[in-house]
């Protein structure tokens, strides 16, 4: 049986800003060096956890086709975003902790491996300027990351912590997304848990 590894992200799954096209890019490529999983990034720029919960059950049934498959779940930067003509979350906290309980259940229904990636950080200084439609802050990327990985706890599920190790200088000019050196470091890391739960 063939084994997958299904990656649902947002435009830093995407690969922006990193010339070697981002984490799950270098975690294809590494895979596929060594003849391990075929990686299929299904990130979608822009996306949070509403919109994953429309597709993810028949997303990854199609997907699965008979092989056996991880599935990976890098989501909720964008859930943290306020509407600055509301003041309003784009995913207000208690939906998020519905959303990221919901997807747990589901994901259990469809494979026994399933990890979730929690947010990166964000360099508040620069973000003034980054879209005038939204604003994002490391006072809530630190409140929705705690919720995964809280949840994750709880459940048992395995989760990745990067704010602990993507740091401010990783981060690119628009103090938003990571740039190759973070996208290096969510790599190493997500390939180490991988290969420690010989996953990869």
């Amino acid at each position: 049986m063939t084994v997958k590894i299904l990656v649902f992200g947002d435009s830093i799954g995407c690969g922006y800003y990193d010339n070697k096209g981002g984490w799950v890019t270098r975690l294809k490529e590494y895979s596929a060096g060594k003849n391990g999983p075929r990686v299929v990034n299904l990130s979608i720029d822009g996306y949070d956890t509403d919109q994953l919960l429309g597709v993810f059950r028949d997303e990854v049934v199609k997907q699965m086709a008979g092989s056996e498959t991880v599935v990976v779940v890098a989501l909720g930067l964008n859930d943290s975003a306020t509407v600055n003509s509301t003041g309003r979350m784009i995913v207000p906290p208690l939906d998020f902790n519905r959303n990221i309980n919901r997807l747990i259940r589901e994901g259990r229904d469809l494979t026994p491996h399933l990890i979730f990636i929690g947010l990166t950080p964000v360099v508040d200084e620069k973000l003034t300027s980054w879209k005038d439609e939204m604003s994002y802050s490391m006072r809530f990327v630190e409140e929705y990351d705690a919720v995964v990985r809280n949840i994750c706890r709880h459940e048992h599920v395995p989760f990745i912590s990067l704010i602990d190790c993507v740091g401010r200088e990783d981060i690119h000019d628009d103090g938003f997304h990571p740039g190759p050196s973070g996208h290096g470091k969510i790599f190493e890391k997500v390939r180490n848990i991988l290969e420690k739960r010989k996953l990869l």
